[in-house]
């Protein structure tokens, strides 16, 4: 008989855990599993590349009281404008309304949130399963998640999955989960065929033939993205013919317009906004940078490494996961500085490009055979 398996997430919208889920999600064995994906909303970039043997649960929230359920998202709304430094958003929406959300009616033999906050909290107190896990896919500390408030939700986890060593040393120091032996690598999912083919579109039309760098992820604090203006700046100022894009969205788009237009750079960074296929952006770029601050892993790291772009990153942990310095990338200071000046090394030293591009040739990429039979381990044991 086929296990029940439901997966948790908040959308399939244009991010790295959402683009993991669906990469893992097309590697599973159908045969023995029949599989719903939970989501809290609807119309994400990724959804047509679900496979077809997956069915999509619309989170329909049936309450024990509207009037209270309704009161509670004012209050939620009260609490981003007033406490949105203090707390993260997740915590403060399911102090609100998490009491007054009714169980699933269907239950599973197992259940996997993808991604920590609401569907987490979800799946420990309204998911009826034999077996629960959940996945932790950022720096937990970083994002301002408050650990005596997790642990209550991670400790009710058959296994929490984390993406990366440098994730794991992290929760192993911390106390979001207390018991530890909870804790299981499973590296992101990454389609190497799928990537490189979706790669193949001429995004570059035009005639121009400077230096184009590219830079992806959400506009967001966590990835850096004013140190990428600040680098542009000194780019600009040291006379190099250049392009830097950034592919993706988000709410820091508006502040990083005035930056542009403040440091007069609007010939020279290019907000592309978000981009369902990003990939012959990575492949057709002479450099890839990333600005992040933090990171559980980076998986546009490992794409960018797959297309086999010389990259250039800042030295968040879990980099290291990742990258050599010197060997199949570079890694910086988290300073401007520090970005422009590895990017002018990379463009007066064309011996030291074509041996990162040489030794990413030869790295293999398997995480759709080795991380999706861990997976499919911890479901069928």
């Amino acid at each position: 008989m086929k296990k029940r398996v439901l997966f948790l997430s908040d959308s399939l919208g244009c991010g790295g855990s959402e683009q993991s889920l669906v990469s893992l999600l097309t590697t599973l064995d159908y045969s023995k599993i029949d599989v719903d994906l939970w989501l809290c909303s609807r119309g994400g970039v990724f959804e047509t590349y679900l496979p077809k043997e997956v069915n999509i649960v619309d989170f329909d929230p049936k309450v024990t009281s509207k009037i209270r359920y309704r009161f509670a998202q004012t209050l939620y709304s009260v609490d981003l404008r007033w406490k949105a430094k203090k707390k993260h958003a997740a915590e403060m929406l399911w102090n609100r309304i998490g009491k007054y959300l009714s169980p699933m009616e269907k239950e599973y033999d197992v259940a996997i949130s993808f991604q920590q906050g609401f569907p987490t909290f979800y799946l420990a107190t309204k998911v009826k399963a034999m077996k629960k896990a959940s996945r932790v896919n950022i720096d937990m500390l970083e994002a301002h998640y408050d650990q005596t408030f997790c642990s209550k939700f991670y400790d009710v986890m058959d296994s929490v999955i984390v993406i990366s060593d440098a994730l794991k040393e992290q929760m192993l120091n911390t106390n979001f989960v207390t018991d530890k032996r909870k804790l299981l690598t499973v590296y992101n999912v990454f389609s190497v065929e799928f990537i490189r083919k979706m790669a193949c579109e001429n995004v570059f039309t035009d005639k121009y033939d400077g230096l184009r760098i590219v830079t992806t992820g959400r506009l967001v604090q966590q990835k850096g993205y004013d140190l990428a203006v600040q680098a542009a700046e000194i780019l600009k100022n040291k006379g190099i013919n250049f392009r830097w894009y950034f592919v993706g969205e988000g709410e820091k788009r508006e502040e990083l317009e005035t930056m542009i237009a403040t440091k007069q750079l609007q010939d020279y960074v290019i907000l592309l906004g978000m981009k369902s296929n990003p990939y012959p952006y990575m492949k057709h770029c002479d450099i890839y940078v990333q600005t992040s601050l933090f990171e559980g892993f980076g998986r546009t790291v490992t794409e960018a490494k797959i297309l086999k772009c010389p990259i250039i990153s800042t030295n968040f942990p879990s980099v290291y996961d990742q990258i050599v310095d010197g060997v199949n990338g570079l890694i910086v200071e988290m300073k401007a500085e520090s970005i422009a000046e590895r990017i002018l090394y990379l463009i007066e030293n064309t011996q030291v490009k074509e041996t990162l591009i040489k030794n990413l040739s030869k790295e293999e990429f398997l995480t759709s055979q080795t991380e999706s039979k861990k997976i499919m381990d911890f479901i069928l044991q």
